[in-house]
């Protein structure tokens, strides 16, 4: 169940000539200090709490459930046309949940809202009597600004039956204007998060023109179109072929394509030169006649001899985007579904690319569906392409240019300012020239940046297009087989100069092994187990369940597995004094050949400017980093404890930074010697990022399975797979459970084993 808090309604009255004047602006906050007590007040609770501090109004939303939402007492009448508009600032917190602007709503149970995330995306969404809806899935956008101290602005604004949506002032989604629960608006902040408000106001559009789409029939100066009729001297219909064949019908261009694996298209002839690099819009209507629904028709432009770039739509309801090149086809977005597609037989889709500002911006039917970075296009070509098995007709094509550049002579070379090839660097896994890189797991995910004077267009590894970021930097998850892995990194710049670097990674073989061995090399078990739900500070909130979760745990330990009473210490609400003197204890009587268990349960606490979590002992004080066990601590006891093995377990709000890695083998490995034989590190977290609840999901699968297990050995990792799927298919948080190794702890490639009595 969700749980949603309205805090406040907003007693502003209609006020007075600050609030509405005769250039249409209904309601407006600057968030001035001497606004604080009369429009947006201090409020401070358990949940939530805001104040207006150097004209912001500052918002925390401190629960890691749903959202908190502010209404103003001015509200536009929802059959009218109006704006609303705010200036927004990620200050603290997770980056992957929304804040931004509520409107049509009648309660906080029920509302719109259109946001962004820290992390680069937005959402459009309606929320009724518990229940979401996505109108919008979260989708990137190059238009929001991610770095520290930079603002965005958000815009919802309707027109006649329409709602636009724009980010920095930059349309990226419009569409019909759905039936409103009520006329309230203001802001909502998600789940713990920090968020500052510079302005919000609303704004009477009545009196003004209609706003333009992105593909507007009057925008820019058109460059070449066509309608397709019979009289058509570009030569789009192209000689039959296998079993494909174009016609002209009816004013429509008409692709009948037969063929199982060919993909056919027509393009412009030399003659019908377009530049693009500059700004410019390129258009078609496509119509679905019949076929295979999941194979893709659409655009292709940038063309020349070397390369050409695809926009496509399946009439399933997807689209995708990609170049071909000579070494093949290459997804840029795989296909991804979307209700922007209009599907059925004959259904319309207008397609729109839009090149402007350093963007090329992919539209279905005038809403934005994909934002990539700029292309250096080397080619002047473009047309229409459709895939086998279906008939698809397009009724136009038109070329314009949104700038008021001079194009570049075609008969003359363009002269390339640029030939220094991109530098790439890996920034994980680490990477030393020349060495190789071992992984047990099926795949791996590669990041790194890449740094050239020009704009990077494209980076793969072994072919895999990688997500690529405005600053060069990149991902992308590459399987492995068994045995070397040869990883070669390819980043092109817009003047399609190309770098490239190679590296080895490893995944072994794990070997067959008797369990028997085992047993002559066993050290003694050892367990620190720590509860923490009584805080002596009043703005910590206590809770109710990790003494007792962490009572059943070492009960478990010690009457299940090979733990015995004199080597598991209990700590119940301990200070941070008392948690690192049973750490220090640890170091002195662990010998090499001995295996320690830590489990926390308690408050936890990750801090973006840190890069780093924290544990909260019963002597916490709020906001005082000094009095926290941090990541930095922990690692470095870990490492000094000389055991064969450490597992860590937190059941807390804990950072990944503690891990290596937090990918996990969808197989366990069975081989227990050769896990118990190498040393291990590692750890085991409830949740990556999130809050997690006070009654644990993750600590009753986490016991449940420790004692239902009927094996003599089990691997943690094994355990870990037992209960990451139970853990995250009934959290009403969207857990999901973390397993991986301690960064720079020691750990090579062991894992901790459960004995059972």
């Amino acid at each position: 169940m969700y749980k949603v808090f309205k805090y406040l309604s907003f007693i502003i009255a209609l006020i007075c000539s600050t609030t509405v004047n005769a250039q249409n602006v209904l309601y407006q906050a600057n968030f001035s200090n001497e606004s604080k007590s009369k429009d947006w007040p201090y409020y401070d609770s358990p949940e939530i709490n805001t104040k207006v501090e150097d004209g912001s109004f500052k918002f925390t939303y401190k629960k890691s459930v749903a959202h908190a939402a502010k209404f103003v007492s001015y509200y536009p009448n929802k059959n009218s046309s109006f704006s609303i508009e705010t200036t927004v600032e990620h200050l603290k917190g997770v980056d992957n949940f929304g804040y931004g602007i509520v409107f049509g709503a009648k309660d906080v149970n029920n509302l719109y809202f259109f946001g962004i995330s820290g992390n680069g995306n937005f959402t459009l969404y309606s929320f009724s009597n518990g229940k979401y809806t996505n109108i919008l899935n979260w989708q990137p956008s190059n238009f929001i600004y991610r770095s520290q101290g930079f603002k965005n602005k958000l815009k919802v604004e309707k027109r006649s039956d329409k709602i636009y949506l724009f980010i920095n002032n930059q349309p990226v989604a419009n569409l019909v204007a759905p039936i409103f629960f009520g006329d309230n608006c203001g802001i909502m902040v998600q789940m713990n998060q920090t968020i500052g408000f510079n302005s919000f106001t609303i704004t009477s559009n009545d009196s003004n023109t209609t706003a333009l789409t992105p593909a507007d029939d009057n925008i820019g100066k058109v460059a070449y179109s066509t309608t397709f009729d019979q009289d058509d001297e570009n030569d789009w219909v192209i000689a039959a072929k296998d079993s494909v064949r174009m016609a002209m019908e009816n004013s429509h261009l008409k692709i009948f394509n037969s063929s199982k694996n060919i993909n056919i298209s027509t393009v412009t002839v030399a003659a019908t030169w377009v530049d693009m690099n500059r700004d410019f819009l390129l258009e078609t209507s496509t119509v679905y006649y019949s076929g295979k629904g999941e194979t893709g028709f659409g655009v292709v432009f940038g063309l020349d001899t070397k390369q050409s770039y695809q926009f496509f739509i399946a009439n399933a309801g997807y689209f995708g985007f990609g170049y071909s090149s000579a070494n093949g086809y290459r997804d840029l977005v795989p296909w991804k579904e979307t209700t922007a597609v209009n599907k059925g037989i004959n259904s319309k889709n207008k397609l729109t690319i839009l090149r402007k500002e350093g963007k090329i911006l992919f539209y279905i039917n005038d809403i934005l569906v994909y934002t990539h970075g700029d292309i250096g296009f080397s080619g002047y070509q473009f047309g229409l392409i459709a895939g086998g098995n279906q008939t698809v007709g397009y009724d136009y094509i038109t070329f314009k240019y949104l700038d008021n550049k001079i194009s570049v002579n075609p008969n003359k070379q363009i002269a390339q300012v640029d030939n220094k090839v991109p530098e790439i660097k890996i920034l994980s896994p680490e990477v030393t020239r020349g060495l190789k890189v071992v992984s047990a797991n099926d795949g791996i995910k590669v990041t790194g940046i890449a740094n050239d004077a020009s704009l990077i267009s494209t980076v793969t590894i072994n072919g895999i297009a990688a997500v690529l970021g405005t600053d060069g930097t990149f991902s992308a998850d590459v399987p492995l087989k068994t045995g070397d892995n040869s990883l070669t990194v390819v980043a092109t710049d817009e003047f399609r100069n190309q770098g490239n670097y190679t590296f080895l990674v490893e995944k072994p073989q794990v070997p067959k092994i008797v369990e028997t061995s085992t047993a002559n090399v066993l050290g003694k078990y050892y367990a620190l187990i720590i509860g923490v739900e009584n805080y002596a500070d009043d703005k910590i909130v206590d809770l109710q369940y990790p003494v007792s979760d962490a009572t059943k745990l070492a009960n478990t330990l010690k009457t299940v597995y090979n733990f015995e009473e004199q080597n598991t210490n209990l700590l119940k609400n301990p200070t941070r004094l008392q948690v690192f003197a049973a750490l220090e204890d640890l170091i002195t009587k662990v010998k090499p050949e001995d295996n320690v268990l830590i489990f926390y349960a308690g408050h936890g606490l990750w801090m973006d400017s840190r890069q780093e979590g924290f544990w909260f002992p019963s002597d916490a004080q709020n906001g005082s980093r000094p009095t926290y066990v941090s990541n930095a601590d922990l690692k470095e006891y870990i490492s000094s404890i000389k055991s064969k093995h450490t597992l860590l377990i937190t059941d807390a709000c804990f950072a990944g930074s503690i891990f290596k890695t937090r990918s996990v083998l969808a197989n366990a490995p069975k081989a227990i010697s050769v896990l118990y034989d190498l040393p291990s590190r590692k750890a085991m977290t409830s949740g990556a990022l999130k809050e997690v609840p006070d009654k644990s999901i993750f600590v009753e699968y986490l016991l449940k399975r420790l004692n239902q297990n009927t094996e003599k050995y089990l691997s943690a990792e094994d355990l870990f797979s037992k209960l990451k799927i139970a853990v995250m298919n009934n959290s009403d948080t969207d857990q999901t459970p973390m397993y991986g190794e301690i960064k720079s702890a020691g750990d090579e490639g062991g894992d901790f084993i459960f004995i059972k009595r």
